[in-house]
């Protein structure tokens, strides 16, 4: 993968710490059996910066994913977004 990012529900932010843009599309906040409500998240998120999101809340529990448009391979995708403890 050519990017590595993490999410901060306490702060609702987005943090990418690859070396590629990120542009992002939706973030999926997920229950334990990965149902995922998607929330339209337009942004590009650029190497070693951080994005506020319009909307995060954590509960117990849940998990997040996200999906972006992969400009080098021109594809929609989809991956999971470890949280920050």
């Amino acid at each position: 993968m050519w990017f590595h990012s993490s999410i901060d529900p306490r702060r609702g932010t987005l943090k990418n710490n690859g070396t590629l843009r990120v542009p992002l599309r939706e973030i999926g906040i997920c229950d334990a059996d990965s149902s995922c409500k998607w929330i339209k998240e337009d942004a590009t998120i650029y190497p070693d910066t951080e994005r506020k999101l319009k909307t995060l809340t954590k509960t117990q529990g849940q998990k997040y994913k996200f999906r972006y448009f992969n400009w080098v391979n021109k594809t929609a995708e989809e991956a999971d977004l470890p949280v920050v403890q």
